[in-house]
């Protein structure tokens, strides 16, 4: 069941990338189609004013590499993007693929960094869910219920929705039923609060992701 629950935190984590979280900028001709390594000296040696054009096809060959599963390749794109931007977006990139390769102390390491130097708002509070989440995934069920539970209190409904499906791993329904109660009067309501009301609603017996 936790496994089943990862796979949703995907789904959400992806849904916010695709909502902005990659690099806006206009894509510079002059660097498009260059090699990895042209890529990282460009995002290196870019003046302030050059940066954004060099960030865009550089973030798009970092999600080329992943899903290659060509992580070495990937870890050096966003470590470059991530030094010269010092962004949430690149630093939640830089600690989900940290995650993913098991280094979980360099991936807390990006996102605590990035954190004493966020304040209160909208980016710090995908922080916050971004390190639940990576807390999660390193097996760390309790902490990570508190670090989601912060998430939600700063506004985060992905970190409902995780906490709702957790409730029902765990046989917690009637907790499961008031928090996907509470994200369906949402305006939008979070895309997987439906489904997770209606687990909370199945038999115990019956319960499945």
């Amino acid at each position: 069941m936790i496994q089943a629950c990862l796979f949703t935190l995907t789904l959400c984590a992806g849904q916010t990338a695709e909502q902005g979280s990659a690099p806006a900028a206009e894509v510079d001709s002059q660097v498009d189609g260059l090699s990895d390594l042209d890529l990282i000296q460009a995002v290196d040696q870019a003046t302030d004013e050059g940066l954004g054009a060099t960030l865009r096809p550089a973030f798009d060959r970092f999600i080329e590499r992943v899903d290659d599963f060509r992580l070495e390749q990937a870890e050096a794109l966003i470590a470059v993007m991530h030094r010269r931007s010092q962004a949430s977006w690149s630093a939640q990139s830089l600690a989900t693929l940290l995650g993913r390769a098991d280094r979980f102390d360099d991936a807390f390491a990006a996102l605590d960094d990035q954190l004493t130097r966020t304040p209160y708002g909208p980016e710090r509070k995908e922080l916050i869910k971004a390190r639940a989440l990576l807390t999660l995934g390193a097996g760390d069920v309790t902490r990570s219920k508190r670090e989601l539970g912060a998430a939600l209190i700063e506004g985060s409904s992905d970190a409902g929705v995780v906490l709702g499906f957790l409730a029902i791993s765990e046989g917690q329904l009637d907790r499961a039923r008031t928090l996907s109660r509470a994200l369906l009067k949402l305006d939008p309501a979070p895309a997987w609060a439906r489904r997770s009301w209606g687990l909370s609603m199945l038999p115990p017996s019956a319960n499945s992701l």
